[in-house]
């Protein structure tokens, strides 16, 4: 049959659930908040009790699907496993006795979907869809059997996607373990970390606690050559091509920097030349130092000249004394976070001045030392990386699959004893 024959509307599939509960709440059941549900991927990100819920909630049960109708554009929606309470800006949809829950549920994570759901939504600052609306949008309805086969292999790829993220989660975990372990244990000569219980004599007391004998405690100030903000002109002209101009929101969690040049602004090189001191070299870090503190990457040899700007500062380091590779580990630590937020100044908006920086203590190795640790670190940035490169190959599977399955440009053969 022709997919532009096996169309239904989304509440031939679903029927909205408007049980409701007010006042007193089963405490054994969990309640739900927008704030629970992932963004853009079928994924419960956790729950709250029933009591933290003062207001009327929706119920729902076992293989209910929860559909963010509040800003849709977020595109929120899964399908629940047990019963519990939810906000009222989330839909409770039942799948119909003669539709797969399964299949159902894939459809209401669908991007036409959402769009559907931006498109009626209504309001303008808290914008809301309504199953009103949203029941007569028409999407592609096969024979049950085809339902769950589809069901069937999108879940398939969506338990490879969560196995993968927990995974990286993992290691992201092993990660900060290791990052304190190495930052302030360090290494011996044989490549162990050192142990202070079995080997007290290799520590010293220092103002960052105990650490190794042979490493220098140091004040930032003099482990760096340059250490300057932003700087302060005005009025400024951006032209198509130029000097690549360094913003916070290019920085990423992983202290690199974006690649995509669609993303940079540019200056002319008449604008960069009267400003020598914010021009970067490769090796060099910039950091955020007012209103989202600590973010930190750094500059790849292709920016080269690059300026920074406002709410930047720009920090190179004696490479005698310390090496960029182990300085990014510092940087992005929780222990040198900690102790940035501790020198932000008490306005209304966070922010570090440069000075300020200087004197952070730092707990410096051999450079030959930085290098041992860093190569570890490295290593386990690129076990990371190489998860994540897997994790967003299986979603790219997956859009696509929901593309061709979903839409019935790809059919799947299934029998009604095979599916069952």
């Amino acid at each position: 049959m022709a997919p532009d024959r096996c169309r239904l509307q989304l509440g031939g599939l679903a029927e909205l659930i408007t049980d409701k509960a007010v006042g007193q709440k089963d405490r054994d059941l969990p309640y739900v908040g927008l704030e629970h549900m992932a963004q853009d991927s079928p994924i419960l990100l956790g729950t709250a009790s029933s009591d933290d819920s003062i207001s009327t909630n929706s119920i729902f049960q076992p293989g209910d699907v929860l559909f963010g109708k509040l800003r849709p554009n977020l595109r929120k929606s899964l399908q629940v496993t047990f019963p519990g309470y939810c906000s009222t800006d989330i839909l409770v949809l039942r799948a119909r006795p003669s539709t797969c829950p399964a299949f159902v549920a894939k459809v209401l994570q669908r991007a036409e979907v959402f769009r559907e759901a931006v498109r009626t939504a209504e309001g303008t600052k808290m914008p809301r869809t309504s199953w009103g609306r949203l029941k007569a949008f028409a999407v592609f309805f096969p024979p049950l059997p085809e339902q769950r086969r589809i069901a069937e292999i999108l879940n398939t790829v969506d338990a490879a996607i969560q196995q993968t993220d927990a995974l990286i989660a993992k290691l992201n975990q092993m990660k900060a373990g290791l990052l304190h372990d190495l930052l302030t244990r360090g290494l011996d000569e044989h490549g162990h970390l050192r142990d202070p219980a079995a080997r007290p004599k290799q520590f010293k007391k220092s103002p960052l606690g105990s650490v190794p004998e042979e490493w220098e405690v140091l004040d930032f100030g003099t482990v760096v050559s340059v250490l300057y903000r932003y700087p302060t002109y005005y009025g400024i002209r951006y032209a198509e091509r130029g000097v690549p101009e360094i913003r916070g929101e290019l920085i990423l969690d992983d202290g690199t920097l974006e690649s995509r040049s669609e993303l940079y602004r540019y200056v002319s090189e008449e604008t960069a030349a009267g400003f020598p001191k914010v021009r970067v070299e490769p090796g060099d870090f910039v950091m955020s130092v007012r209103g989202t503190l600590g973010k930190i990457a750094i500059v790849p040899r292709h920016l080269t000249g690059a300026v920074i700007t406002a709410n930047l500062i720009r920090i190179q380091f004696r490479q005698s004394m310390i090496l960029p590779r182990w300085a990014r580990h510092f940087l992005l630590s929780r222990m040198f976070q900690d102790m940035l937020d501790l020198k932000t100044s008490a306005t209304t908006i966070k922010t570090v001045q440069a000075p300020m920086l200087n004197s952070i203590p730092l707990a410096r190795p051999s450079v030959e030392e930085q290098s041992r640790i860093a190569d570890i670190l490295d290593a386990h940035d690129a076990r990371i990386r190489a998860e994540e490169a897997c994790r967003d190959k299986l979603k790219q599977l997956k859009e696509g699959l929901m593309n061709d399955l979903l839409a019935g440009r790809v059919r799947v053969r299934a029998t009604e004893e095979a599916t069952a």
